[in-house]
């Protein structure tokens, strides 16, 4: 594991959830209703391997992927402090999904229509958006349905 990628640990999750990009904070209330900490606790609770995203000694971003029968959903959430690590991060985010994808040959998850941020760095990984639901969630918003299949 590289030195600016770590297991995820609580103290992250708090660090994230006090700084966390409003469009993730925004996704998180319209599709579950919770906290943002209580979705990253659950996060890191339920992922394999959650992965913490350092930049100079500051969690920027978490992710990580829930077995979901067959497949994996993948997650992640940050800081608006990812965007210092923007290159570093793009660099290594191919691989480290065609890595998750070995374990998991299908690949899924929702997104809030409105993060644009978050639908193009997806479509720019490879994900394919399969369906859009018009009320989805606990605000029942716009959500696109992704996929991406090994």
């Amino acid at each position: 594991m590289n030195s600016w990628m770590q297991i995820a640990t609580e103290e992250d999750c708090k660090y994230v959830a006090k700084h966390i990009r409003l469009d993730d904070k925004n996704e998180i209330y319209a599709s579950s209703g919770e906290l943002p900490i209580t979705a990253l606790l659950k996060g890191i609770k339920y992922s394999e391997l959650p992965i913490a995203i350092y930049h100079k000694n500051k969690c920027v971003a978490i992710f990580g992927v829930v077995n979901w029968g067959n497949s994996g959903c993948i997650w992640l959430l940050g800081t608006d402090d990812i965007k210092l690590l923007k290159i570093t991060f793009l660099r290594h985010c191919k691989a480290v999904l065609s890595f998750l994808n070995k374990r998991h040959k299908i690949i899924h998850n929702f997104v809030d229509a409105r993060n644009t941020v978050h639908i193009n760095w997806l479509r720019w990984l490879g994900f394919n958006f399969i369906n859009k639901q018009e009320k989805y969630g606990h605000e029942e918003r716009p959500f696109y349905e992704f996929v991406r299949i090994e």
